[in-house]
């Protein structure tokens, strides 16, 4: 794994949804990149989003108690397999990446 893509995310499952659609838009190969979603105490959804979504990327989901963005970075980070990690927060479009 290349590259693992940690998002943070609270009740914010609509926003959430956007930005897992716009990294499975990637151009980039989806066998060199994961995608982290740590799950901050959330209570709209977004567990039981998270334990039904199948995605062309590796998609490692991590549920905690709510202990706010930093501590899901962190638990993220531990999680995370990638020589490289980008953070995103869960209301950030990725834009379109092509590696060639």
């Amino acid at each position: 794994m290349d590259i693992s893509v940690v998002i943070p995310t609270y009740n914010r499952l609509d926003s959430l949804k956007r930005v897992l659609v716009g990294l499975t838009n990637q151009l980039f190969s989806n066998t060199k990149f994961e995608v982290v979603v740590v799950s901050d105490g959330a209570e709209d959804g977004t567990n039981d989003y998270l334990n039904s979504l199948k995605t062309s990327f590796s998609l490692r989901p991590i549920f905690q108690k709510n202990a706010g963005v930093a501590a899901a970075r962190n638990a993220g980070i531990r999680a995370a397999s990638g020589d490289l990690i980008l953070f995103l927060d869960d209301d950030v479009l990725p834009a379109t990446f092509n590696h060639t």
